[in-house]
């Protein structure tokens, strides 16, 4: 048999150095392959749904412009509009679900709403708010992401185009827009 080498000469085999660099070489390569197929991608959102929604605030906080952020639960989509009415209260915002590998793996995502022109005034701004930005944590793949932008404040019931954004680094994943009209 060819493969059937005797004990010394086998020995004589994993003891060369360019045996060594050999097998040494192939692990890294091993590990390599190993460690990119690990790395996180996000390949893009998927959009589920939009317009209007309902939800039950667990948790704000104003941020340095005033703005309220909140964590939100209970969750209910409750019209697909793209038509918002400059109301108190009201939520709207889209469903999504981030596309990517691998599954299950953790990634934090810039949300930015963008205001209409002139932008928003804040009694906590010096200048017009165009646009307010928080970071949102998402799992790829496993579970349906919600953002939205909630009228809690007089001031923030400015009609006009409201856009809402989700970017991971310097790469916009999705934008998706809305009419704020006076009811």
């Amino acid at each position: 048999m060819p493969f059937d080498l005797p004990a010394r000469r086998m020995e004589g085999l994993w003891q060369s150095a360019a045996a060594r660099s050999a097998i040494a070489l192939l692990g890294l390569a091993l590990a390599s392959a190993h460690a990119g197929a690990q790395e996180t991608r996000v390949d893009r959102i998927q959009v589920l749904e939009y317009g209007i929604y309902e939800a039950s605030v667990a948790y704000s906080e104003r941020d340095a412009n005033w703005v309220l952020q909140s964590r939100v639960g209970d969750v209910r989509h409750v019209k697909r509009t793209r038509k918002v009415p400059a109301k108190l209260g009201v939520r709207f915002g889209f469903g999504y679900v981030v596309v990517g590998s691998p599954q299950g793996a953790k990634v934090t995502l810039r949300k930015v709403t963008r205001f209409p022109p002139p932008g928003l005034k804040s009694p906590a701004a010096k200048q017009a708010l165009k646009f307010s930005e928080v970071a949102v944590t998402r799992t790829i793949g496993r579970e349906a992401g919600y953002v939205d932008y909630g009228f809690d404040d007089p001031w923030e019931l400015a009609p006009g185009r409201w856009t809402i954004e989700l970017w991971l680094g310097d790469r916009r994943l999705t934008s998706q827009s809305f009419t704020v009209v006076k009811p």
